[in-house]
């Protein structure tokens, strides 16, 4: 019986969900895949004609959500889901199967635990499209969060918040959260908080000292919405903000009255509290980034310099000093694929998918 359900949102990338499928059908990945699809008719009838080729690989459902926002998409993905755990995958990412089920392991025997996941890195190609020559590569904090209440979780989280929707969750968890979403019709930035937020508050998270995550930043990046993020600023001064904010801050106390025993006065008092310190942080760093460059790029500077003597203290993480670069410049991929590396299996297959013509992710 399969564990895992990984929940994929798309919209008219048939060459990014090529790859991503090939690479998938290359590990032999039994888990099902459920590709919720916002694309145009075009790209939609091109997908479906590539999912066609793995179906004697891979265990795929397609849905057809046209034009639908990320947030109709994750929730009618999650839906589908008949397994205890879940996440929520970009087709633009590469995800390690081996360490998806070390965490699921991991869970199965700590329930206290509801999110788990592993080392993740980011890079970007040379072409900025799906192959490539890999140009730069750096880490992606991912952490553990082990306070044992909910409150504690979750003043850690939101004062070093990182996206844990990738992360292995119970379903049940991640399901519960876009319900919320659903419900009180949150945009996609208050959606993202409140998800993330809500396992965190209902038990503890795990990070596994095993490559966990790739993640591609390409050029004109979007989501399942089709279309650029705004700034924190104009989303922030958008019509929808207050009644949006107001509901992430009553579920958020609701999940907190439930798990410490506070009222849920108390909760919303503890959100507010969270919510005000995390998009204070986020507005004042965004003004240095535009009004204030050198005062931003020496917070840049000074965050890698602390990464780095962090993973100094790691023992599983010393070769990783060798490819995080003190800026995203060019690196060997002899520093990534060495046979040597603690990392060599898990990247090989991601070296791989990325580097090969693109005529070869059609099988």
């Amino acid at each position: 019986m399969p564990r895992l359900t990984m929940v994929v949102t798309t919209r008219n990338r048939v060459q990014f969900l090529s790859r991503f499928l090939a690479y998938y059908a290359g590990r032999a990945f039994s888990h099902p895949i459920i590709i919720s699809d916002a694309s145009d008719p075009e790209p939609f009838e091109a997908i479906v004609s590539m999912i066609r080729r793995y179906r004697d690989q891979l265990n795929v459902t397609h849905l057809a959500h046209p034009r639908a926002s990320a947030n109709i998409c994750l929730a009618q993905g999650l839906a589908q889901a008949r397994t205890p755990y879940c996440m929520l995958a970009s087709d633009d990412d590469f995800y390690v199967p081996e360490t998806m089920d070390l965490c699921m392991d991991f869970l199965d025997r700590h329930p206290a635990y509801r999110v788990a996941h592993g080392l993740c890195l980011m890079f970007g190609l040379d072409s900025g499209q799906t192959h490539g020559r890999f140009q730069w590569m750096t880490h992606y904090e991912y952490a553990d969060i082990e306070d044992d209440t909910g409150a504690g979780r979750l003043g850690r989280f939101m004062s070093h918040w990182f996206a844990t929707g990738n992360s292995i969750h119970r379903t049940e968890d991640v399901r519960d959260g876009y319900t919320r979403v659903i419900e009180r019709k949150l945009g996609y930035e208050f959606a993202e908080i409140l998800t993330t937020c809500i396992p965190v508050i209902r038990g503890k998270v795990k990070r596994l000292e095993k490559l966990y995550k790739l993640c591609q930043a390409h050029p004109g990046q979007v989501s399942a919405r089709g279309s650029q993020e705004p700034g924190l600023f104009e989303w922030f001064c958008a019509a929808p903000w207050r009644g949006e904010c107001e509901g992430v801050q009553r579920c958020l106390a609701e999940e907190l009255a439930r798990q410490d025993g506070m009222s849920v006065r108390e909760g919303e008092e503890t959100a507010k509290k969270y919510l005000w310190w995390m998009l204070g942080k986020y507005l004042s760093r965004e003004w240095d980034r535009f009004y204030a460059p050198h005062r931003f790029n020496g917070f840049r500077a000074s965050s890698r310099e602390t990464l780095r003597r962090m993973l100094g203290r790691l023992k599983s993480a010393h070769r990783m000093l060798s490819f995080i670069p003190t800026d995203a410049v060019e690196l060997s991929l002899n520093d990534l694929a060495r046979p040597t590396s603690v990392y060599h299996d898990d990247f090989a297959p991601v070296c791989e998918a990325v580097t090969r013509p693109v005529e070869a992710t059609v099988p």
